[in-house]
């Protein structure tokens, strides 16, 4: 990505330039490594494939990450199928898109957890992007043409528009069981989302699946939704006991 200055503002925006060598083009490149319907190829030898992160988001150029433009930014064409978007709950367990778990970063609203506000007070609130200076995060801020998007509707967006898509969720905090069932419940995205989520938030495999249930999954959520769980070091030793 080469970075251009953006008067006005610290962030710079980028243009995406390839370093191949002469034999190798760009859409070889993507159909080797960015796999399209990535759930129906488990069982092959597939090389290494590279996941766009958050969407493929472009400060200076107005497109905050995790939002409906970025995501279409990265699956939208150009031949790129999978790409990560963090997710959280509402109070009312509604689904949003945002890495923050909190308000500030991505809205003008008063700060607060997403887990503390009810989905009603999240329609079209525009997505901001705030300016920085030297690492921090500052008040001053424009709008984007962006609102903090619902889950359901921005995977709706991205599918109409590449179906072939895969697009890897992560899911933070003590919530993944509630996704799973939320999932279990969508056919359409079925085969099209792997959940990541963080071991250390259950007790074991067990607790994980009875959560779950608890959380009202369809029957046979298991066979529906694809897992990733993520081990951090310190559990390991943890994990040996179990």
């Amino acid at each position: 990505r080469k970075p251009r200055k953006v008067e006005g503002s610290a962030w710079p925006a980028w243009t995406l330039e390839w370093d191949l060598p002469a034999d190798i083009d760009v859409a070889t490149v993507l159909a080797r490594h960015s796999q399209p319907r990535l759930l129906e190829r488990l069982g092959e030898n597939l090389p290494l494939q590279v996941i766009e992160h958050r969407g493929m988001f472009n400060m200076g150029q107005g497109v905050q990450e995790c939002t409906k433009s970025s995501l279409l930014a990265a699956l939208g064409g150009g031949g790129r199928n999978l790409t990560e978007l963090d997710v959280c709950l509402t109070s009312d367990r509604v689904p949003i898109v945002s890495h923050d778990l909190n308000s500030w970063r991505i809205s003008s609203m008063d700060d607060k957890l997403f887990s503390e506000i009810d989905s009603s007070h999240l329609k079209d609130v525009p997505v901001i992007i705030r300016e920085v200076s030297n690492g921090e995060i500052l008040e001053k801020y424009r709008r984007t043409p962006d609102c903090i998007p619902f889950l359901e509707s921005a995977l709706e967006s991205v599918f109409s528009v590449n179906p072939d898509a895969t697009v890897f969720l992560d899911g933070r905090n003590y919530e993944a069981h509630l996704i799973v069932a939320w999932l279990s419940h969508r056919s359409q995205f079925h085969l099209k989302i792997v959940l990541i989520f963080y071991t250390f938030g259950y007790l074991s495999s067990d607790a994980f699946v009875q959560a779950v249930v608890n959380a009202n999954a369809a029957p046979g959520w298991r066979k529906m939704i694809a897992l990733m769980p993520a081990v951090f070091p310190e559990e390991l030793c943890r994990l040996c006991q179990l």
